[in-house]
């Protein structure tokens, strides 16, 4: 199973759009992943937010057993802290939960950032 966590602005679930920033959304929806497709999502109160503490954020996804960040945008030093922490960062992403997640499967992720998907 693969664990997707998702900046949002809203706990509505498939249908909360991605936030423009990781650090002051106030929910990350959990997309668990397995065959390729969404079977269920979590949705949790960002405890951090706007308090931009280094290493809170990846801390708390990381937490979460998040294996990718999709998210608006984000500083540098946060992606390095999160790719140390083995989370797959995915930034420039806008849209709902179900329509970016659906897209990182397909192997589109809509942005013109890179994502690895290694």
């Amino acid at each position: 199973m693969k664990f997707i966590a998702i900046a949002t602005e809203s706990n509505a679930g498939l249908e909360a759009p991605v936030s423009s920033h990781f650090g002051r959304c106030p929910f990350y929806t959990i997309a668990k992943i397995e065959d390729g497709k969404i079977i269920d999502v979590e949705i949790h109160e960002n405890p951090h937010a706007g308090s931009h503490q280094r290493g809170a954020m990846p801390s708390f996804v990381k937490s979460l057993d998040a294996d990718v960040v999709i998210t608006g945008g984000m500083g540098p030093q946060a992606v390095q802290i999160f790719k140390q922490l083995g989370i797959e960062v995915c930034l420039g992403i806008s849209g709902n939960v179900n329509e970016v997640v659906n897209k990182y499967l397909s192997g589109d992720s809509g942005s013109e950032n890179t994502c690895t998907h290694e």
